[in-house]
């Protein structure tokens, strides 16, 4: 996806938008992109979708109407990348040069989504069998259907360190957002000025090392399983889970 001109093109999976590029924009110091991302089978505006700019390290998320800003772009060619949960993400490529203005359509594709009432009667996924199984065992804390639904509306950082023990939350200045860490050892030695201790995060067995719980939804999970360090399932075990593990589970697998 590169602007040629006066066109810009953008198309993820079976979706493909057209909109125009205007040549000049209002600012003179580098480009500005506007972005509208939605989704393909409905047309609706997506919220909360993270759009990134690879080698500029550069990274907005859209609004309501699912529209992302970035201001003073660094002339040049650059990767995009952009993803939400319960979507494929869109991976495509923008020219940018000083003075322009581009604007563009990113159209993703969702992917499948489980009966969560089946799920909860028998299981679809072996990971979400997987999930049922330690919670009928009570190894750790867990989080299912019934919970997840009921807070359904409120942002996951916030139904996390409301519902499960040990965990808290830390703003992270180099990251300019919030990390999720456990509480041990924090009311034990209040003095000791211990650094944070940092829970190990996987969303539907993959690893997620610098997490944004802001871009996953509370209503897209079907489960939640958190350990404190004690019976962490043998697969989960690493050199840096001592601080807890927390497993999230979401509602989408791949078609």
């Amino acid at each position: 996806m590169r602007t040629g001109g006066r066109w810009c093109i953008a198309a993820a999976m079976s979706g493909v938008a057209l909109l125009p590029s205007h040549a000049q924009a209002q600012r003179r110091d580098g480009a500005v992109l506007v972005a509208r991302v939605i989704d393909a089978q409905t047309g609706n505006p997506l919220e909360g979708a993270e759009l990134r700019l690879v080698e500029l390290g550069r990274v907005a998320r859209s609004d309501r109407q699912g529209i992302v800003r970035l201001h003073d772009i660094t002339a040049g060619s650059y990767n995009l990348f952009v993803r939400r949960l319960g979507y494929q993400p869109f991976v495509g490529s923008l020219d940018f040069h000083d003075g322009d203005s581009v604007e563009v359509a990113i159209v993703l594709q969702s992917l499948q989504v489980f009966d969560t009432i089946q799920v909860r009667g028998h299981a679809s996924s072996p990971q979400l069998r997987g999930f049922q199984l330690r919670e009928r065992m009570g190894l750790g804390h867990f989080l299912d259907d019934s919970v997840l639904s009921h807070e359904r509306d409120r942002d996951l950082m916030t139904v996390l360190v409301t519902h499960l023990a040990g965990l808290a939350r830390l703003w992270d200045d180099s990251l300019g957002e919030y990390r999720l860490i456990s509480t041990r050892g924090i009311d034990t030695f209040p003095r000791l000025n211990t650094p944070p201790c940092f829970v190990n995060v996987y969303l539907d067995d993959v690893p997620l090392p610098d997490v944004d719980f802001r871009v996953i939804y509370t209503i897209d999970l079907a489960g939640v399983e958190y350990y404190d360090g004690v019976n962490t399932p043998t697969q989960y075990r690493t050199l840096d889970s001592r601080c807890g593990v927390l497993l999230l589970w979401s509602k989408f697998v791949a078609k």
